[in-house]
């Protein structure tokens, strides 16, 4: 429940449409990046985008795209099936993480190595968001985001405060 909470808050701010945002999000089999990628998208899209949809993990089919206010687009790609950037090319997700104006959420990122130049679309938000399984308890979660530039730690503290006054 708390992945999913996370993941709204960060949807709520991805709706505002200030920026676009590449949410890298990272960790073992179970841990919660569905759950916050389901989150983040049933906050940002479009209500009539979600009526009578799922909101289910991409694994076969690689990546889902759903609509947001504004004519914009989040697209929610898993990456566990793929093991060269060069199969991310053929899909057109890599030329798509550099040069969209889309917004991603990302499972498992850490098996391919990613363009580094996803900012070249303008400013984006690129939120490394790594979930572990605490070493106190194993239904507790540890959060990590990182974030290499202003634009990124401005989008991430919004969404962390969010977070926090709801705790």
């Amino acid at each position: 429940m708390q992945m999913r909470r996370l993941g709204r808050c960060v949807g709520h701010e991805l709706r505002k449409g200030r920026n676009r945002c590449v949410a890298l999000v990272s960790g073992d089999m179970g841990v919660g990046k569905s759950e916050f990628a389901r989150g983040a998208i049933r906050a940002a899209a479009l209500s009539s985008e979600l009526t009578g949809r799922a909101i289910t993990s991409p694994t076969f089919v690689l990546a889902n795209s759903y609509r947001m206010p504004r004519a914009r687009v989040l697209r929610h790609v898993d990456l566990y099936r793929i093991s060269d950037v060069r199969e991310l090319d053929m899909l057109g997700l890599g030329s798509a993480l550099v040069s969209s104006t889309d917004s991603f959420i990302v499972e498992w990122p850490q098996l391919v190595q990613l363009p580094s130049s996803i900012s070249s679309a303008g400013p984006v938000a690129v939120l490394n968001v790594s979930i572990k399984t605490s070493e106190e308890s194993s239904s507790t979660r540890v959060v990590c985001i990182k974030c290499h530039d202003e634009t990124s730690a401005d989008f991430a503290k919004v969404a962390v405060a969010a977070f926090d006054s709801k705790t």
